[in-house]
């Protein structure tokens, strides 16, 4: 196993975890959202994905630039709250 670069404290843990899940609950509603017939609200999710992407990105941006780590060479084990590399 990686030795953890970081054990995120509870709040950050807590605000990245809430970011995921919304993340992954939005990209799951596109998956079953039909486009045409739910345009608006298809629509409405997309923008509110962006937002939360934006959101997203800018805590991975702060925390690696924070510990001068390369984002796209990271996850977050969840129940460990520990940020490891990736093989």
């Amino acid at each position: 196993m990686e030795k953890p670069l970081k054990v995120l404290n509870e709040r950050e843990a807590d605000e990245i975890l809430e970011l995921f899940e919304k993340k992954t609950a939005m990209e799951n509603l596109f998956l079953i959202l039909d486009k045409e017939n739910q345009a608006d609200l298809f629509s409405s999710l997309r923008e509110d994905y962006k937002n939360l992407l934006h959101k997203y990105q800018a805590w991975w941006e702060r925390i690696s630039q924070e510990n001068g780590w390369d984002k796209e060479k990271l996850y977050i084990d969840f129940s460990t709250r520990e940020i490891l590399p990736l093989n």
